[in-house]
């Protein structure tokens, strides 16, 4: 059990992150959907806010210890979310601000993580693609905590409610201090670890950009779809929030399912996920033209779930592998950086885009849009190694 004590704490962590991130999106969208505050604007600014971050997240991991980099990140969160329920998010500028640095400080955190990822696949002897499915079984399972856990204590609380994100924040900052991931820790000036970085982090999105547009952009459409998918429940269909949510569960319970089944694959993992992704791309495009024709909460469960497999099966394959290769190339502060600038500058954008085409054209639209977006990686999956 001491062996795996590290790997414990991250799991633990990584699951309280992740509940955190989930339960602060659907809570702040019913704090905020009078005023027409939408998941896809929350999502969106949180990663612009990352994506700044990602660019000095790996010197700032040469300068100081994760340590304190974790520990001053989660207490920035904190402020911003007693800041945020005190002036209420408003006007749309201090919205976006709060946000934006909550989502700055976030992916400090995430640098972190993945990191910490690399650390494990590389010392825990349990292989890649195992320690790839447990942390992302790890986040999903902590999506669906948060995700239900975020319309609860809205409906109990209301704005008030905000005491949970703040509690999830502390506990996984408390937890940290217990990790031994500094031990090894060689110091460098800020200055000379960002004359390192910059080139290093570019370098790197050159190196491994065949991995880092599929991932992204998978990240994102993933998000994107249940996201969408929870709206219609609810707008269109109905349905209480905590009902709606169920349509998020059941999709990362396929992703889970996903990871599972992908965990032993070792050859033609380059083939099997090309085609999954036209599978993919094909289902996500056609997906308002099936529902049209059941028009049924349940069918758009099955269907969610169906698209959560698939999911799972990509990314594991292509991020499980792409986690080994920078740990292999020694690029692990690089790797992670740039994995991260990658997937939130793709996220945002996704985020932004769908959101106004479907206020200028319709939500049918917005899933064609995702449909097309996942095909256009299948040429960037066609080269990973």
């Amino acid at each position: 059990m001491k062996k795996y004590k590290n790997l414990i704490l991250f799991l633990v962590i990584t699951f309280l992150r992740s509940i955190f991130l989930a339960m602060a999106k659907i809570f702040l969208r019913s704090a905020l959907k009078e005023d027409n505050r939408t998941l896809e604007e929350i999502a969106g600014y949180i990663s612009l806010g990352a994506t700044i971050s990602y660019f000095i997240g790996g010197a700032l991991n040469y300068t100081f210890r994760k340590k304190p980099i974790v520990i001053v990140s989660g207490i920035v969160v904190i402020i911003c979310l007693i800041y945020g329920y005190m002036t209420d998010y408003f006007p749309l500028k201090n919205f976006a601000f709060i946000i934006s640095i909550m989502g700055f400080f976030y992916g400090l955190r995430l640098t972190v993580k993945g990191i910490l990822t690399t650390v494990e696949i590389m010392e825990s002897g349990l292989g890649e693609t195992k320690i790839n499915a447990i942390t992302n079984i790890v986040i999903f399972l902590g999506l669906l905590t948060g995700s239900y856990w975020g319309f609860d204590i809205y409906d109990r609380l209301q704005g008030v409610g905000v005491i949970g994100l703040i509690g999830t924040v502390a506990l996984a900052t408390i937890l940290i201090l217990f990790t031994k991931y500094d031990i090894n820790f060689k110091k460098h000036t800020l200055h000379s670890a960002i004359t390192k970085n910059i080139p290093n982090i570019f370098g790197s999105i050159k190196k491994y950009f065949s991995y880092l547009i599929p991932i992204g952009v998978l990240r994102a459409i993933s998000t994107a779809v249940g996201q969408k998918m929870l709206e219609i429940g609810i707008d269109i269909m109905n349905k209480t929030p905590t009902k709606g949510i169920i349509v998020i569960v059941v999709s990362m319970v396929g992703a889970i399912v996903g990871h599972i089944i992908s965990t032993p694959i070792i050859k033609r993992k380059r083939v099997l996920s090309t085609l999954l992704t036209i599978l993919l791309a094909i289902s996500i495009m056609f997906f308002p033209n099936f529902l049209a024709q059941k028009d049924t909460f349940l069918f758009m469960m099955g269907y969610s779930a169906y698209l959560g497999v698939i999911f799972g099966v990509i990314v594991n394959l292509i991020e499980g592998r792409f986690y080994h290769q920078i740990g292999e190339d020694n690029r692990k502060e690089f790797g992670s950086a740039a994995y991260g600038i990658i997937t939130s500058i793709i996220i945002f954008l996704i985020m932004i885009i769908g959101n106004n085409v479907t206020k200028k054209i319709g939500i049918n639209a917005s899933f064609i849009f995702y449909g097309i977006t996942v095909a256009a990686i299948i040429p960037f999956i066609r080269r990973v190694e």
